[in-house]
């Protein structure tokens, strides 16, 4: 059984958050981690981003349905979330089942 816990800090980082202007953009992503935990950023504010950068935001929605169709097809599971308001995003922790 895994064990969450409220850090993220020995997890493998599948994405990163950049700044691209305006809004957050999805750095690289990494579809081959094998860990025991995996963390996943995302920006908050993705309603405000689907009105006033859509293309932004469908980047988003295409990076992360591929994110976690493949981790979550790999047997992991989101099972906490974390937000970092000043850095204007948010982390899924994933762990294996």
């Amino acid at each position: 059984m895994t064990l969450r816990d409220h850090s993220i800090a020995d997890a493998g980082l599948v994405n990163r958050v950049v700044s691209a202007g305006e809004w957050l953009e999805c750095g690289d992503v990494d579809l081959t981690l094998d860990v025991p935990r995996l963390a996943v950023e995302i920006p908050t504010g993705f309603t405000d981003m689907l009105s006033r950068a859509p293309n932004v935001a469908l980047a988003w929605r295409m990076s992360t349905r591929q994110i976690f169709n493949t981790y979550f097809g790999h047997g992991y599971r989101a099972v906490e979330f974390f937000l970092d308001r000043e850095a204007r995003k948010g982390t899924y922790l994933l762990v294996r089942n």
